[in-house]
């Protein structure tokens, strides 16, 4: 399931990726909805964590508002699962900012260098927080160092969260430790993702 998360404005980890034209212009009742984690089965929220959040969600789609998200999918899921909050539902697909393009092998090597000691690797990039699935992600990490015996890195990159750094302390006994890199903040992310064999993003 394609998780969606419901806010005002572009989260921090997207502004820079995404062009300035898939923005809305700050009107009231508008909303970007990017992930209804509370609606996930496996979602990390406790009864109670999950009641406030479909309440607080029904509370701001009244029919009146404004609602923009990314895909389809879900626009599937809100039209579904909030019949009645729908209001005017628009889907915009992003446009990546002109920043962000292939860059040659020379280049490459230069970033995985700085970044992996020269080598390949795979990104996340995204918030570090349970709420995205990177147990998940460390496991299928795992299936993939198991079998192909690689010498390929995980990087993990994005904002930490407090439940974040309860997450960063428990893979510290994780088997791959050594192949995992955390990066909370990066100067150069479109070099970072331009260079990366895999870009694995939560939305």
């Amino acid at each position: 399931m394609q998780h969606f998360h419901y806010k005002k404005t572009i989260p921090v980890e997207f502004e820079g990726m995404l062009d300035a034209s898939v923005l809305l212009p700050a009107e009231e009742n508008s909303f970007f909805v990017f992930d209804a984690y509370q609606d996930d089965p496996h979602a990390a929220l406790s009864f109670l964590e999950k009641w406030n959040e479909r309440k607080w969600f029904n509370r701001i789609l009244q029919p009146d508002a404004k609602v923009v998200m990314f895909s389809e999918h879900t626009a599937d899921h809100i039209r579904k699962n909030y019949p009645k909050q729908m209001g005017n539902l628009r889907v915009q697909h992003p446009k990546v900012d002109e920043a962000y393009h292939p860059i040659d092998d020379d280049a490459k090597d230069i970033v995985r260098y700085n970044l992996t000691n020269g080598e390949a690797y795979f990104l996340y990039r995204g918030p570090i927080h349970p709420a995205a699935s990177l147990t998940t992600l460390l496991k299928g990490f795992s299936i993939f160092k198991k079998k192909m015996g690689s010498n390929m890195k995980l990087v993990l990159c994005g904002p930490v969260s407090k439940k974040g750094l309860a997450f960063l302390s428990s893979i510290e006994t994780y088997k791959y430790r050594d192949d995992l890199i955390i990066r909370q903040h990066v100067a150069n992310e479109a070099e970072l993702i331009a260079a990366a064999y895999a870009l694995i993003h939560p939305c």
